[in-house]
Formats: C-alpha cells, sequence, structure tokens
C-alpha cells in the first residue's frame, strides 16, 4: 500500500451500498459503521443507496462532485457490497463482499465471483467450499445499551423474547415464552425503550442469531436460546458463550447467571480487535486494487450507473442529464487534451495547408448569476489557437468591467426590454 501524501489522493476511495440507517437492522448499521470507521482512520468512504444521511456518524452520501473528482484523479473506487446483494449490478471494477450472514439466507447468491475480495463478520457465517477475513463491527452504542448503575439489576422481572425472523419463515412461538414481552421488530420501540426492558427483564428468549444477543448481555440479561430446527439449520451453529444458555436446561441457565457479569468486558475486547480487522481490510483492499490497476482494461459503465443511483437517491429528478453531461463532457476533455507537440503540429497545420479558413460566431445569454460563468468562457476563448471566432452577448445587465477586457471580436448587446423579442430578431 502506498504511502500517505501531502499533494495526491493515494488511497482508492470506498462506496458502500445500503439502504437508510435504521437501527432495527444490524446489518445496515454494521455498513454505515463501517464507512464511518474508515474515514475516521483517514480513508474516504461514501455511502451509496440511502436516500438520508445519519448525521451523527462520518457516513456521507455519495455525491456527483465526489465521483468526478475521482475521475478527475484516476482512482478507482473499492465496492462494498453486503451478501444479500446478487452479483454485481452497479457493474463496478472492484469488488469487496461482506458477510454479515450465511449467504442465501436472507437474499442474494450462495456464490461469488473469484475476483471479489470476501469479507465475514463472522466466521459461522462463511461455507465450508469459502473462505473469507473477518471484517467485524460493533454495531451496538453501548452509551444506551449498558447496565451501569441499574436500579433494577438484582430485582429483575419477568421475560421477553425475539424471533422475528424465525417467525417470519413460519415458526411458532414455544411455550417458554407465554407471557413474554415480545421485542420482534414489528414492535414500536426505540433503542432506548428496548434497553429498559432487557434492564429489567430476568430472560431474553432468543429463536434466532441477531444482535439483539449482544444487546441484552449489555444490560445484564440472561439470553436464553430456544432450541428449535430454525436456529440449527446448517447455515448456524450453536450460540453459546457468558451469559447465554443454549437451550432451557437449569444447569445451562444458571451457568449463565454466573457468568453474565463477564459480558460487557468481552465486548470491550471485541471492539478492540474490531479496529485491527478493519485495518487488515484497508491494507488488503488498497493493495489488492493498486495491483490491479496495472491490468484491468479500462472500464467507465459503472460511471453511469453510479450516478444514476446517486441521483434516484438524492430524489432530484432533473440531474440525471446534467450529470452524465458535464461528467462525460470533462472525460471527453480529458481523452483528448492536446499535448504541446501535437498543438505545434495543429498550428503550422492551419497555417501552411489550410485553404479555407470557416469563421465560427456564437450568440449567448447572460443572466444575472453567471457572471463568474461568463469570465470562465472569455478566459477560455482567448487561449483559442483558432482566430475566425466572433462571440455576441446578449443581456439585460449593464456590461461589466470584464468585458473591457476581451478581444475585439467579441460584442455586447445590452437589451432593455423584453430579452427573448430582440434575441429573436437578432437571430433573424
Amino acid at each position: 500500500m502506498k504511502a500517505i501524501s501531502f499533494f495526491e489522493n493515494v488511497r482508492s476511495p470506498y462506496y458502500i451500498f445500503s439502504g437508510n440507517f435504521s437501527n432495527n437492522v444490524a446489518g445496515i448499521r454494521a455498513l454505515h459503521y463501517l464507512c464511518h470507521a474508515l474515514n475516521e482512520l483517514g480513508c474516504e468512504a461514501y455511502m451509496i443507496g440511502p436516500s438520508q444521511e445519519n448525521i451523527n456518524i462520518r457516513a456521507p452520501l455519495l455525491q456527483e462532485l465526489d465521483v468526478e473528482r475521482h475521475l478527475h484523479a484516476g482512482m478507482i473506487p473499492i465496492m462494498v457490497y453486503p451478501e444479500v446483494v446478487s452479483g454485481n449490478p452497479l457493474d463496478m471494477p472492484f469488488v469487496a463482499r461482506w458477510l454479515l450472514n450465511a449467504p442465501g439466507h436472507i437474499a442474494g447468491d450462495t456464490d461469488f465471483e473469484q475476483t471479489e475480495l470476501l469479507f465475514a463478520y463472522s466466521q459461522d457465517f462463511v461455507p465450508p467450499n469459502l473462505s473469507a477475513q473477518n471484517l467485524r463491527i460493533p454495531t451496538i452504542d453501548t452509551s444506551i445499551f449498558n447496565n451501569l448503575n441499574n436500579d433494577f439489576d438484582n430485582r429483575r422481572q419477568g421475560a421477553c423474547y425475539y424471533a422475528h425472523k424465525y417467525l417470519n419463515s413460519g415458526g411458532k412461538l414455544t411455550e417458554e415464552v407465554n407471557g413474554a414481552r415480545s421485542l420482534c421488530q414489528d414492535v414500536d420501540l426505540t433503542p432506548h425503550e428496548i434497553a429498559d426492558i432487557l434492564r429489567r427483564s430476568e430472560y431474553l428468549y432468543c429463536y434466532e442469531p441477531s444482535a439483539i444477543i449482544t444487546e441484552a448481555l449489555l444490560c445484564g440479561c440472561i439470553v436464553i436460546m430456544v432450541d428449535t430446527p430454525y436456529l440449527n439449520a446448517d447455515e448456524h451453529r450453536d450460540i453459546t458463550g457468558d451469559g447465554i444458555a443454549f437451550g432451557t436446561d437449569p444447569s445451562r441457565i444458571l451457568q449463565a447467571k454466573q457468568t453474565i457479569h463477564q459480558s460487557a468486558d468481552n465486548y470491550q475486547v471485541l471492539v478492540d480487535y474490531c479496529w485491527g480487522d478493519i485495518k487488515l481490510f484497508i491494507e488488503r483492499t488498497q493493495t489488492e486494487c493498486l495491483q490491479r490497476q496495472l491490468t484491468l482494461t479500462p472500464n467507465e459503465h459503472w460511471i453511469d450507473q453510479i450516478l444514476e443511483l446517486v441521483e434516484s437517491s438524492s430524489g432530484k429528478t432533473n440531474l440525471k442529464s446534467k450529470s452524465n453531461f458535464n461528467i462525460n463532457n470533462k472525460r471527453w476533455l480529458k481523452q483528448h487534451n492536446l499535448l504541446e507537440g501535437k498543438v505545434a503540429i495543429l498550428a503550422e497545420r492551419m497555417v501552411n495547408k489550410w485553404h479555407h479558413h470557416p469563421s465560427f460566431h456564437l450568440m449567448m445569454v447572460l443572466n444575472a448569476n453567471e457572471m463568474a460563468l461568463l469570465s470562465d468562457t472569455l478566459d477560455s476563448l482567448e487561449q483559442q489557437l483558432y482566430n475566425a471566432w466572433g462571440l455576441t452577448i446578449f443581456s439585460v445587465l449593464p456590461q461589466p468591467d470584464i468585458f473591457e477586457q476581451t478581444p475585439e471580436n467579441i460584442e455586447w448587446i445590452q437589451i432593455q426590454d423584453n430579452l427573448n423579442e430582440e434575441i429573436d430578431k437578432a437571430v433573424q
């Protein structure tokens, strides 16, 4: 990986594909927190897909100007897809795939292109025929989910349960949760309200792998994993650890009670490991992307796809043609930029070989908010090699000072009344 520089971007940017931030979906939280962590570590990372930005973290939405700057610098973005996205819908040249669950369990493919770099939130999600580097992100805000100064810790009562995916798959609740309170996603509760319930409850009965397991443990609530065929499916392994009882065996529940106090320390160790995982993710993706830039066949198909998604996510439906027009023009100019040697050859050819010099006359309407654009236009025209051109400017504005410094082949027409009618007459 290149050393950092004062004078140029040496790291490829990250585009992270996701929906809007949601406290109810751990996978989406992980994607947004990864973006935040990459920016905190000095990388350049953006979310693509959300229509709203989470202003509490450094996870900015990708904008047209960002794409334009990356193209100008010749940078290839690193696209991060979660496992629920099938294929490479944005036709990106470099893909890092993050397994936030077992492939195909919720959606997406079960096999991936060999060119994709695979990372996994947990090795439990990696099929036997694949290998993936760890990329763990703490998705739980410990300022909300904790057991600090909990007056109810020694007098907990009742139980709650979580079975969102289990119920959606056709599963039925077991008798253990009779009278227990549901914490499933269809229940409208804020994170603070969920944390308050967990700090008061004795048990959380859980039917599936979920971030709420750790949330409960951090709140001092014992987790009982309900032993069902859904939990024991091939893509999941038994969930055990301090504060967790797999099944309702009394001896296992007792062991969970005796170890629940270690959960907060265990989570802090995980957080420390996560920073190491992210740094290894950066090193591997940046190194691999740099190596591939030397061998990749130039592919700019992704640009239009990215711009279309950026514009549709922003809700500004009138920007699509403007965005593509601006960036495509700059790409064309960059590809056809005249080098010094070509300029000399062209000038000599114009003088010695052109028998006829066609003339061009440009007509431009100037509005009140376009003075800076006029300045840029005049600067550009003054630098042209070809002199057989003229420019007429129509405006209701007083003649600006900048016009006094322009060449003689520029005419200024000030229109006092109806601008459109005067322009029509001038054109006729």
